[in-house]
């Protein structure tokens, strides 16, 4: 069966978006999770967590006594990672389904 953005109803163009939201979370946020979960959990250990925004950037520092974790990015560059592949989607799985007049033309 090949694959068809026309035949796509709105819950599998749910079910994509929730799927890139993951995969997206878990590349991006991996790191900073695991490296939190360890200065929470280990025996013994002291670490800091702490997320800042400030001018548009958003920074996330997770440190504990054998790690450290230290990302930033701009609030412009999130909001396009988050909205835009599936804005693109939704745009392509509109372009691809015919309108209801179309196919009550084919039925007739």
């Amino acid at each position: 069966m090949a694959f068809s953005l026309s035949r796509w109803r709105p819950r599998h163009l749910l079910f994509a978006w929730a799927a890139y939201w993951i995969i997206l979370l878990a590349t991006f946020m991996g790191s900073a999770l695991r490296t939190a979960l360890f200065a929470i959990s280990a025996p013994n250990g002291h670490g800091t967590i702490s997320v800042n925004m400030g001018d548009g950037v958003l920074s996330i520092l997770a440190k504990s006594d054998t790690m450290t974790y230290t990302s930033s990015a701009s609030l412009l560059s999130i909001a396009l990672w988050v909205a835009g592949p599936p804005l693109l989607l939704f745009v392509l799985w509109a372009a691809t389904r015919s309108s209801p007049a179309a196919a009550h033309e084919r039925v007739s």
